[in-house]
């Protein structure tokens, strides 16, 4: 009863003697032990499979990262490439402004140059 009590099992025996309790005894006690060590091997086993499963997961998410990574960089790229755009859009459009302007002047010239021609050629032949 007292080993009962402190939690040990007890297998009971009804032969006398130290043979007949080591006969009974040892094939429990090493029972009781072989099925502790299978459920320590199956439950090493099941955490090793887990152990793969989130080594898997963490590759598909470190690739999954570096797929970013590499969108984002074309991105920059992309980014750069069309401030670079805008930026000579804006200087063409001011240089275009420029050569407008100077069109206009030119015209404005050109025409009062052909009213005076028109003014000239016309004293000339009332001359």
């Amino acid at each position: 009863e007292v080993a009962r009590e402190l939690g040990a099992r007890v297998i009971h025996e009804s032969r006398k003697g130290y043979g007949s309790a080591y006969q009974a005894g040892l094939p429990a006690a090493t029972g009781d032990i072989n099925r502790k060590i299978a459920a320590v091997q199956a439950d090493s086993q099941a955490a090793a499979s887990a152990l793969e499963s989130v080594a898997a997961s963490i590759g598909k998410l470190s690739d999954a990262a570096q797929a970013i990574a590499a969108a984002v960089e074309e991105q920059s790229a992309v980014v750069d490439e069309v401030a670079r755009n805008a930026e000579q859009s804006a200087v063409a459009a001011k240089e275009t402004g420029t050569g407008a302007e100077a069109v206009s002047s030119a015209a404005t010239a050109l025409a009062a140059a052909e009213v005076s021609l028109g003014k000239a050629i016309a004293a000339f032949k009332q001359a």
